[in-house]
């Protein structure tokens, strides 16, 4: 049929992000795609080689689709056409030959030294970030040393959840004197991390990086305050690997402004590859560490680090998940919240469970003798069984609908987070709620907890209202519309 034209192959790259058959139908023109890679356009050598990197190939034709993209790569002096022969690469999903891998890892160490017109430093940039994610470097160029003395911690939370941290802390056996909020979560300076690293709230652990004393860090003297910092020092502690260590940088501006925070974000970035030439790398998209700028009131930014290989495996048992799957931290802080109302040593019901994470963080706080789930979509289930058998918990997961759901006894709790209602119309609201209190009035005794998250405040006030089998003992504000509300069966 022919050398495909520039227009021809970015209609085709846009035709196959809905038509997968497409992605596979295309594979038959190989030697028109590749004809393209010779064209005398960059553009059209850069639309073939990523359209390569997004078709679906055999397992048998990969390798010489491979061989083609690195060979024009090889010969490319266009340098914003470079990095599409990577992508196109990395697209396929194979694993590189020896002497390609040992001829990449050379290009990508001369890039490194190589000095760069500022003008060609962004295609530079987008060639060493494809290269670096060719070589998997992203994943096993260092590993994290360990904590071996006392150090400032800074664990992230949802704003207003901060307490809830500071509570589960305690009662695991951190020292108060240890703890403290900020305006970013609570700082923690100890020794004894292992309270820290059971703990089931927090996002994310990142370690401070003390800057020099007295001074501020500030977007006007980023350069000199950071090069004065503990930064260097702290790497070389944490991290041992040879190599430049990819990273990305997020910040957090005291006034919500996406175009001020790219911009700082892009500055800070520069700024740690200037002061770190061959030892920091930007790579957003493979990266080992994460440094977090927070502003405080004073427009000063605290300097936090992150290491992707600082892992304690407090969720094991997320291997997998569906649309629907309920976040871990979401789940402990809803039972936090919930810990005065828990009952332990009863029976327990999720009825509407997913994939079972909120019954298997229910386990961990005043476990039920017996704990149940029941779910209407049967992928879930299977997930939810899964987990818990990673878990070591043994719960109850039924695929049933719960309104239809009967057991021969009575549940002391009901605990759940209510499905989406957000698009229904006030009838069927209305519906579900009622079929919702009714059946979990006839599934409980006497003294029992119904606990549930959910969005629909005014609503669930209403029903609890008019229902005399049970009354209203607290809304717990969660965070956005939600609130947390605790209902007594009389």
């Amino acid at each position: 049929m022919g050398q495909m034209k520039r227009e021809e192959l970015s209609q085709y790259r846009q035709e196959i992000k809905d038509n997968k058959d497409l992605a596979g139908e295309l594979t038959d023109r190989f030697s028109d795609i590749k004809e393209a890679l010779f064209s005398e356009d960059p553009k059209s050598r850069k639309n073939a080689a990523l359209l390569l990197g997004e078709l679906s190939w055999k397992e048998s034709e990969k390798g010489e689709v491979l061989k083609t993209l690195y060979e024009v790569y090889d010969k490319e002096v266009v340098l914003y056409v470079r990095s599409s022969y990577l992508k196109g690469m990395n697209g396929l999903k194979v694993s590189l030959p020896d002497s390609m891998s040992q001829n990449l890892e050379k290009r990508f160490h001369f890039l490194l030294e190589e000095e760069v017109p500022s003008e060609e430093k962004k295609h530079v940039k987008e060639e060493l970030r494809w290269l670096m994610s060719l070589l998997d470097r992203g994943e096993r160029a260092h590993s994290f040393k360990g904590i071996k003395k006392k150090v400032p911690l800074l664990l992230t939370v949802p704003k207003d959840h901060e307490n809830y941290l500071l509570s589960e802390l305690k009662r695991k056996g951190a020292n108060p004197e240890d703890l403290r909020k900020t305006p970013f979560g609570i700082r923690v300076m100890t020794e004894d991390i292992s309270p820290i690293l059971s703990s089931r709230i927090y996002d994310k652990i990142y370690f401070i990086v003390p800057i020099h004393r007295g001074s501020k860090l500030l977007l006007s003297n980023m350069e000199e305050t950071i090069g004065e910092s503990m930064l260097s020092h702290m790497l070389s502690m944490y991290l041992e690997g040879d190599g430049p260590i990819p990273f990305r940088v997020s910040v957090k501006l005291t006034k919500a402004d996406k175009d001020a925070s790219h911009k700082a974000a892009e500055e800070f970035t520069n700024t740690l590859e200037r002061l770190f030439p061959g030892k920091l790398f930007n790579a957003p998209g493979n990266y080992e560490i994460e440094f977090l700028f927070a502003q405080r009131m004073d427009e000063s930014f605290g300097m936090y680090l992150w290491f992707k290989d600082f892992k304690n495996n407090r969720f094991a048992y997320r291997n997998t998940k569906v649309a629907t799957s309920m976040a871990p931290t979401k789940a402990a802080t809803m039972l936090e919240m919930a810990y005065p109302y828990l009952q332990e040593g009863g029976f327990c019901l999720d009825p509407f469970c997913g994939t079972g994470t909120l019954l298997i963080e229910r386990q961990k706080l005043k476990k039920p003798k017996e704990t149940f789930g029941t779910d209407i979509y049967g992928t879930a289930i299977t997930e939810a069984r899964e987990a818990s058998k990673v878990e070591k918990e043994d719960i109850n997961f039924i695929n049933r609908d719960y309104f239809d759901f009967t057991f021969d006894g009575d549940f002391n709790e009901i605990i759940t987070e209510f499905p989406d209602l957000f698009h229904k119309e006030k009838p069927e609201k209305e519906k579900f709620l009622k079929q919702f209190f009714a059946a979990s009035i006839a599934l409980t005794k006497k003294g029992a907890r119904i606990i549930i998250l959910t969005n629909e405040n005014g609503s669930i006030k209403q029903q609890v209202k008019r229902i005399r089998e049970i009354r209203f003992i607290r809304e717990i504000p969660f965070g956005g519309r939600r609130s947390l509300f605790i209902i007594e069966r009389n």
